[in-house]
């Protein structure tokens, strides 16, 4: 394991000589937090980590986590009081070759076999009254009981009169179903986004069903008829559809969790049994929080080669209404039903400066995986994996939710406001398979935001956007701008939806570069809108799009919709399409275009480029190009 620079240079420079807490889930919280007698909790060693801060300002602190799981009965909590300041550190972190776990869940390991084959375990009392949103067995989210199987679905044949909370169907296996629906959910596609509504009738011999809630957000566009024709649904959470191995279920009537033995070993066809089921059911929404005040934020503060697992995520009673990048319709119920807010995330950073997070691991989450938000400077996330997400990976700067005198608070904002994120900076992370129960959600998503870098960066495997960028459909100005993404391999995005891209962008964004990224793999949209490499949309202005090596795209490489004045230089564009460029309500006239290559696949194949995600460089091979 590599020893994190940071921490190497306090082990060989005694003169630092930072106080040490030590923490292993074998020792004793009325000990002193050494080596030799460890703290048994994280808490603990923050209180020690308070008073040694207290007493010497100016001396760094390292917490040292032995090998363990650490299972949190309540979130991490960092304030200002946590952190160091400009001549001293407070550093979070394990010894090489160690392995540290902070999780959420609860353990369930008392299975029993029923006589159809199927596990079933009793939740236990740390769960009673909680919704079971995810379970996860062998570093996997199994599935909810769904019809059809994974990856299949089927297809509604009419929308009812008002569009939005019923339709028709046809399926041939109508009669194997009963007309249950206490816990039944509708899953449909947008183009954009996935709705996910509680239904409250279905006939199976008539084919047709209604919802208790609408299907999609309440603006015009988001009916059930408007995006791909005949769109895809699939229907989730009874236990009759369990006939698939990893899928599960409640069952109302015992209050079990039933699985359907999920492959233990596959390449050796084992299956897990009574006996060697293992699983992990979250329980926390949260996992850690850093959060300061304008003007006392959280400084100097480093975690280091930490595990984050199982956090959990209740979508509103009445259903998931997707917008786009994992931001929904509240429906909670109340008087604010249309509001539309974003999933939470299980880390949650704000008002943070000089802090990072290097060498972590953020997986098995049901909502948003970190997010970086008001008041963030100087932070940086360096190395670290986002994997398993069920909505968004990482979310930098904020949405357009909180009110300033009854307006959203970028509009009475600028580049220079002090509350702003700013030069937050995510470089040679690995994020995968976001979006994992939400479909709109993105890899990266960045909201209003300022000067942020992102940079060698590897985003794969995402079902709609792999990076998003800007969040004001129009040229409206707003605190939004010098970005830096350059040098990602983003990869394999819009597997499910449609209308998006390896990146994406939004609104005026001045002095914005998007340079030298590898994008490729973006499929043939199924929906209505198409899906690019990169998708220039609704007020894009002010960006600088060079470099990039873009190839295996469905549709066009680039897309502009309702964009301004961009410049688009120096790019290498594969494409069997008669052109590279697809307009769709935008002028040509408006984007600047300098000295990019284009060539279709069929006589690009010895056109290389030398790649590798992290702190290294991407290195380009342009001279076959120049023979062509």
């Amino acid at each position: 394991m590599r020893i994190p620079l940071t921490l190497l240079f306090l082990m060989l420079a005694p003169l630092a000589s930072p106080a040490q807490v030590v923490v292993s889930h074998l020792g004793n919280d009325t000990g002193p937090g050494t080596f030799a007698e460890p703290f048994a909790t994280p808490a603990r060693a923050q209180l020690a980590v308070r008073l040694l801060r207290k007493q010497h300002p100016d001396r760094g602190v390292v917490v040292l986590l032995r090998s363990g799981i650490y299972r949190l009965k309540e979130p991490l909590r960092f304030g200002p009081e946590d952190g160091g300041n400009e001549n001293a550190d407070v550093i979070w972190t394990i010894l090489p070759g160690e392995h540290v776990k902070f999780s959420g869940g609860v353990e369930i390991n008392d299975w029993t076999e029923d006589s159809d084959g199927f596990l079933r375990a009793k939740l236990p009392a740390a769960l009673a009254g909680q919704k079971i949103n995810d379970v996860y067995f062998n570093h996997q989210r199994l599935t909810l009981a769904r019809y059809p199987n994974q990856g299949k679905w089927l297809r509604v044949d009419k929308a009812g009169p008002d569009r939005r909370t019923s339709f028709t169907f046809s399926d041939p296996s109508a009669s194997e179903h009963s007309s249950n629906t206490e816990g039944l959910f509708v899953h449909l596609l947008h183009d954009w986004s996935t709705s996910r509504a509680p239904v409250a009738e279905i006939d199976w011999a008539k084919g047709y069903l209604k919802t208790r809630a609408p299907i999609g957000c309440r603006a015009p566009h988001y009916a059930i008829d408007n995006f791909e024709p005949h769109p895809r649904f699939a229907l989730e959470g009874l236990p009759m559809f369990l006939d698939e191995r990893g899928e599960w279920a409640v069952d109302s009537i015992s209050g079990e969790l039933v699985v359907v033995p999920p492959d233990s070993l596959p390449e050796m066809g084992l299956v897990a049994t009574a006996k060697s089921m293992h699983a992990e059911i979250p329980r926390l929404q949260r996992l850690m929080e850093i959060k300061g005040t304008e003007s006392n934020p959280v400084r100097n503060l480093h975690f280091i080669g930490i595990q984050f697992q199982h956090a959990d995520f209740t979508p509103p009673i009445d259903g998931w209404a997707g917008a786009q990048a994992s931001m929904h319709e509240r429906r909670d119920g109340g008087d604010r039903v249309t509001e539309r807010i974003f999933a939470p995330a299980a880390i949650q950073v704000e008002f943070a400066q000089n802090c990072s997070m290097e060498s972590c691991h953020l997986s098995q989450v049901g909502g948003s995986g970190i997010w970086l938000g008001r008041g963030c400077k100087n932070t940086t996330l360096r190395l670290c994996s986002f994997q398993d997400i069920g909505a968004n990976g990482i979310n930098i700067g904020e949405d357009s939710s909180r009110l300033v005198d009854g307006q959203p608070w970028w509009k009475s904002s600028d580049l220079q406001d002090p509350q702003l994120a700013r030069k937050v900076r995510v470089e040679g992370c690995f994020v995968s398979k976001v979006g994992a129960r939400y479909g709109g959600g993105v890899g990266i998503w960045i909201g209003f935001a300022a000067e942020c870098e992102i940079a060698f960066n590897h985003i794969q495997h995402t079902p709609y956007t792999g990076l998003s960028v800007g969040w004001v459909w129009g040229q409206e100005a707003a605190p939004s701008g010098g970005h830096i993404i350059e040098k990602n391999e983003i990869e394999n995005t819009m597997q499910l939806l449609s209308d998006g891209g390896c990146i994406y962008t939004l609104g005026r964004q001045p002095g914005t570069v998007i340079r030298g990224n590898h994008l490729h793999h973006v499929p043939r949209h199924a929906g209505r809108a198409p899906s690019n490499g990169i998708f220039i949309d609704e007020g894009t202005t002010g960006i600088s799009i060079e470099e990039n090596w873009i190839h295996d795209i469905g549709h066009a490489p680039i897309r502009f919709h309702r964009s301004g004045k961009n410049r688009i230089a120096g790019n290498s564009l594969i494409t069997e399409m008669k052109s590279p460029y697809y307009y769709n309500r935008a002028k040509p006239e408006d984007i600047e275009f300098i000295d990019n290559q284009v060539r279709p696949a069929s006589i690009a194949d010895d056109f290389k480029i030398g790649h590798d995600v992290g702190p290294r460089w991407l290195l380009w091979y342009e001279s076959n190009l120049d023979k062509k």
